[in-house]
């Protein structure tokens, strides 16, 4: 009833996996964050392969749209991956504000350090 779903689900599943294999291998992606998403990718494939499991979980939550189960499952994933990352880019920014910081005091100590040994040659 559904095919073309089932199969654009297979197909998207294999070219996430294909993609996060890619980013994984030029070091843009660490390896925690890429088994998420091939677990994602193949949760994608065996869902399209088996219809079934899709319909009986649809039915016990009462979706109507079979395939609808799936793109609420996969909303679910990616606002824990977007969750995930705010705490991420919270802690760098955090990080970030602590380093420019302590540079700023590390510039200051050694402005003071060079008046200081202007100070002396002057003395000298």
């Amino acid at each position: 009833m559904y095919h073309f779903i089932y199969i654009f689900m297979i197909i998207m599943g294999i070219v996430l996996i294909c993609i996060t294999m890619q980013e994984l291998i030029k070091r843009k992606m660490t390896e925690v964050n890429s088994i998420l998403w091939f677990l994602i990718g193949f949760v994608m494939i065996l869902a399209g392969c088996f219809p079934k499991i899709v319909r009986y979980f649809a039915e016990k939550l009462d979706i109507l749209y079979p395939p609808a189960f799936v793109f609420m499952l996969a909303i679910l994933l990616l606002l824990l991956i977007v969750f995930e990352n705010t705490i991420v880019i919270s802690e760098l920014t955090m990080q970030v504000q602590e380093t420019a910081l302590e540079l700023s005091i590390a510039e200051q100590e050694l402005e003071k350090l060079k008046r200081d040994i202007q100070q002396k040659k002057e003395k000298i």
